[in-house]
């Protein structure tokens, strides 16, 4: 038997040709990639901490502090406290000002916003 070699033939690799348009996109991307971990790292750093906030109610703030009895609901309590407003609008800033409003539980505390000017 007689045995038969092939051989391919060795291919040179061309070296890659870049448009002035390709050079710009391959400065820029890491470019760009260090400009935003730095902006991302100077907003952090910069962020104020929002572990906790001091919410003032009483006279004269349109804010008043509620403890939730059974039945209560954040559409009755947003009619109940500030009736001349869109109570749309009201059960919107009751979430906003609480922190856990998905569930009432009766005890819980929760800030409502109110009409009442005193």
């Amino acid at each position: 038997m007689s045995q038969l070699a092939f051989s391919a033939p060795a291919q040179q690799l061309a070296p890659i040709r870049l448009t002035a348009r390709g050079r710009l996109v391959l400065l820029a991307l890491p470019l760009l990639l260090i400009v935003t971990v730095a902006t991302l790292i100077i907003g952090a750093w910069l962020a104020p901490a929002s572990a906790s906030q001091t919410r003032l109610t009483g006279p004269g703030t349109g804010l008043e502090q509620v403890t939730v009895v059974e039945g209560d609901s954040l559409w009755g309590l947003a009619r109940e406290f500030a009736p001349t407003q869109d109570t749309r609008e009201v059960v919107a800033r009751i979430a906003s000002l609480n922190e856990d409003t998905g569930v009432l539980k009766p005890g819980q505390t929760l800030v409502v916003p109110s009409d009442a000017q005193d």
